[in-house]
């Protein structure tokens, strides 16, 4: 099995070398609470999501179950961002899974088998690279929302492509070779392409640019410090396996790497209060209100002192 997969399972010697590195690769303990701490911290991020955006709970329901109720069509424009948000839930949910397993081996518990921990470490990079392409997918549908909120979305379509591109990815990355893994960051890059271009748009309501900013913001944030210092690391480490070299320095950074990057949970959590934040339709004239009413006061003040 020549693939990347040797990074994270690789031989018992080359194991035993990381643990005795430099770093975070040469401190279990210390390896094992990152993975534990940035899970906790993902969590209390999605909790202060919701739990700053109560009020949005009903219109997230609503859109999550509009294709079940039949009520797809009522959604008012932003609010069709929500409906993608449960496929990032389920990512993070597996990565969080599989990072506290992982994190509970390294701090001195075995699993009942190798084979079953290097399967579990499998699962957990897989999901933090799918967990990336979810984020941006997710940023791009919300800036292009902001930009044109009566955009029409086939969800169907998002849903069942996602699926395809699990199903059809991993089976590639675990038994044929490295190609799978520049596809899967060439889409990434795209996703990030995409991004850029349509936040250079000019937005009809004022007030969209800055909610605009925030999200094009967090989904940059995650591209930089999640996706780009392991693709390149890893970039590295490849080049010279394929040239039958295993670098231990390329590789001990790589893992390093690879183990801060647990942070994309905290991101998603941003980008989850980022999303929740922006005003739907109804919210922004109920907002105005009071100071409509406060600026009509001021000016019949006005009069009489006048």
């Amino acid at each position: 099995m020549e693939n990347s997969n040797f990074l994270l399972t690789g031989s018992p010697n080359s194991r035993e070398s990381a643990r005795t590195s430099s770093g975070v690769v040469g401190n279990p303990d210390l390896a094992a609470g990152i993975l534990l701490g940035y899970v906790f911290l993902g969590l209390a991020s999605y909790i202060w999501a919701f739990w700053s955006h109560r009020s949005k709970l009903r219109a997230f329901k609503e859109a999550i179950f509009s294709p079940c109720s039949g009520q797809q069509g009522t959604l008012s424009g932003f609010q069709n961002a929500y409906r993608y948000l449960p496929v990032v839930f389920f990512v993070d949910i597996l990565n969080a899974v599989t990072a506290i397993i992982w994190g509970i081996e390294l701090a001195g518990f075995r699993c009942s088998s190798l084979a079953t921990c290097d399967y579990v470490a499998i699962v957990w990079e897989l999901s933090r690279s799918f967990g990336v392409i979810f984020h941006l997918m997710n940023a791009s549908l919300c800036v292009r929302l902001l930009y044109n909120p009566h955009l029409k979305v086939h969800f169907g379509v998002v849903y069942i492509s996602s699926v395809l591109l699990l199903c059809v990815y991993i089976p590639l990355y675990i038994f044929i070779g490295q190609w799978p893994i520049y596809v899967l960051a060439a889409t990434t890059f795209a996703l990030a392409l995409t991004i850029i271009i349509n936040s250079l748009k000019s937005n009809t309501v004022p007030s969209a640019a800055a909610h605009k900013k925030r999200i094009v913001f967090v989904a940059m944030l995650t591209f930089c410090i999640v996706f780009l210092p392991t693709f390149i690391s890893w970039c590295l480490v490849a080049s010279d396996a394929h040239n039958g070299i295993i670098n231990s320095n390329y590789v001990i950074s790589y893992l390093n790497c690879l183990f801060f990057t647990s942070v994309q949970l905290s991101l998603n959590g941003l980008l989850c209060y980022f999303i929740l934040g922006v005003p739907i339709e109804g919210e922004e004239p109920q907002q105005e209100q009071p100071q409509q009413h406060q600026n009509f006061g001021n000016q019949n003040y006005d009069i009489r002192a006048s």
